[in-house]
């Protein structure tokens, strides 16, 4: 997984994120690429509906700026603004973005590619 990065492309932006080491986040790799519609929640995260994946890795109820989190009620999480929720279902950390999480603040919905690139 060290030799693979997450690139999120949305509109003219693109953006590198670190991926996690966990079987929840081997099954996201298998499932890229995806191009999703991604809403807004709270002024906190964009987010899409995600099946399919492990709920293997260290579940959290919490969240950082600049997470990439498997919800565990069936959801991709793109975290941008703390607003220190506590978030019920449980997250899983799939990756971490490096750079330009400002791309993503926002209250519209946007389009974004996911895709596993190598380093």
């Amino acid at each position: 997984m060290d030799s693979l990065q997450l690139k999120i492309t949305e509109g003219k932006s693109v953006l590198y994120a670190k991926f996690t080491d966990s079987k929840a986040t081997q099954d996201f790799i298998k499932q890229l690429p995806l191009t999703v519609n991604m809403m807004d929640l709270k002024g906190r995260e964009k987010y899409c509906s995600l099946s399919g994946l492990s709920k293997e890795g260290t579940v959290k109820t919490t969240f950082q700026v600049g997470d990439i989190s498997y919800w565990l009620g069936g959801g991709l999480a793109i975290f941008y603004n703390q607003d220190n929720s506590t978030i019920k279902a449980g997250l899983i950390v799939l990756a971490r973005l490096e750079n330009g999480i400002d791309a993503l603040n926002g209250s519209d919905s946007v389009v974004v590619k996911l895709e596993a690139i190598k380093k």
